[in-house]
């Protein structure tokens, strides 16, 4: 089969081997090798067929949550429509395989572009009445690429590349070209992917909060009322004011914990803890995971959320997680919970796919065109707050949101942070009111705020 891709070609022109070398590091710790080989041991009995005992064990050890799951298949679904509609494959000849085709990687890429970019893999600009995803939305569909072949067909997180005999082994969506064209369409600023993405990030999560805020506040929209038979609707169009209330408590906790949403609609009444207020420390809530995806066997860091001042009540994670408790009334079981007519509390946890369609039904109220943003969001524009406006430096937001603090794959972190620097502040007091910087500001020298602590 011959695939000439001159608009992959072109995009490529300008990454460097450092910064697809990078790419392929991170692509890398964050699959799980289910790579165990389908050799035959001579020590199994040649009657076994122990094919299906190696499924059992692979369905058991997938570390993906069950939402996770499904977009995957919904999306190598969609690849598979794309390519047998396309010039480049004979229809109905098997893609997904523990033997990939030489040229896997170059269509993972052009179908990405097909749904991403301004210009399709032969180069030709796409029309710019066509809808294009997002620079988000083209990792999801890599992602869901490399899960294909890493999980379902256990070829791991191996890269791809030839080996003595001119073979290609390894994982196709860990490749050279796929890592090279992401990185391209990251720091293109022509690029529609990076547009998109651009947009996203450059509005203020915190604003975007503030307005809702504002506008769940007014006409009482978060004022619960007595459930009435028969009466479904409230003032305020979608949303009911414990539906309100409830959203806005998980967007506080995913802004300043950085959580995904399917750890957020985790949290359960036994994972909360009030602590109340002492002569020098406001009221705070102490949440501690059981499950992260970066830590799914527990041993999660706890996180100390403390009340903020009155003049930021809308960034204020207390008053949210306990007006949420009093008005749903309910003391175990999940914290976050579907909601039945009425505006009544049901007992079944929240999905993360409601969430997403609450969050983005907010955005609606306050005239925020909704799409392009995702419960991501939170994560990504609490990450910013955090930087920008609280000062903190890398490390701290590493350390509290979970990530690795070696920073081994991204060359450039190396000159910010040293494996030498000591972690000075204890992590319950990271959003202590009127904690003071412990070194000196690397901005201005002085005992101030405006460098990171650490």
């Amino acid at each position: 089969m011959s695939c000439p891709f001159p608009g992959i070609v072109e995009s490529l022109q300008h990454v460097s081997l450092t910064d697809i070398t990078a790419d392929l590091e991170a692509q890398h710790e964050s699959v799980v090798d289910d790579s165990d080989g389908d050799e035959k041991d001579e020590a199994i009995r040649p009657d076994v067929d122990i094919k299906e005992l190696r499924q059992q064990i692979s369905k058991a050890s997938n570390s993906t949550t069950e939402g996770t799951q499904k977009e995957y298949e919904l999306l190598q679904n969609a690849f598979l429509v794309w390519l047998n509609s396309s010039s480049y494959w004979t229809k109905d000849t098997p893609f997904f395989t523990d033997r990939p085709h030489p040229d896997s990687p170059a269509l993972i890429v052009a179908w990405i572009m097909s749904r991403c970019d301004s210009k399709d893999a032969q180069g030709r600009v796409i029309p710019t009445a066509q809808i294009r995803q997002s620079y988000s939305y083209a990792q999801k569909m890599r992602a869901a690429m490399t899960h294909a072949f890493g999980h379902n067909h256990r070829l791991g997180k191996a890269k791809w590349h030839k080996d003595d005999r001119g073979t290609w082994k390894g994982n196709p969506s860990v490749s050279d070209t796929v890592s090279g064209y992401l990185y391209h369409c990251k720091g293109n600023q022509t690029c529609k992917l990076t547009s998109c993405f651009t947009a996203v990030s450059e509005t203020s999560i915190q604003e975007t909060l503030k307005k809702i805020y504002d506008f769940n506040q007014a006409e009482n929209r978060s004022v619960p009322t007595p459930y009435v038979p028969g009466r479904r609707k409230h003032n305020g169009a979608w949303g009911s004011p414990r539906v309100r209330l409830q959203t806005y408590a998980l967007m506080l906790i995913c802004f300043w914990c950085l959580l995904r949403s399917d750890e957020a609609v985790r949290i359960t009444f036994d994972d909360l803890e009030f602590i109340p207020a002492d002569a020098t420390t406001p009221s705070s809530f102490e949440l501690t995971l059981r499950w992260r995806k970066t830590d799914q066997f527990g041993q999660v860091k706890p996180f100390r959320l403390y009340m903020r001042d009155e003049c930021e009540a809308y960034l204020c994670p207390v008053r949210a997680i306990a007006a949420w408790i009093l008005s749903a009334r309910k003391e175990s079981g999940p914290l976050f919970r579907k909601m039945n007519s009425g505006d009544r509390v049901s007992d079944e946890p929240l999905a993360s796919d409601t969430f997403l369609e609450w969050f983005r039904n907010c955005l609606v109220d306050v005239d925020v065109y909704p799409f392009p943003y995702g419960t991501h969001s939170f994560r990504r524009g609490g990450c910013q707050f955090l930087s920008a406006y609280l000062r903190w430096g890398p490390r701290k937001i590493a350390d509290w949101g979970g990530w690795s603090t070696e920073f081994s794959w991204v060359t450039i972190v190396t000159y910010l942070i040293s494996w030498a620097d000591s972690e000075i502040i204890e992590r319950e007091n990271f959003l202590r009111p009127g904690m003071q910087p412990v070194l000196l500001c690397t901005v201005c020298g002085r005992n101030c705020g405006c460098g990171g602590a650490y």
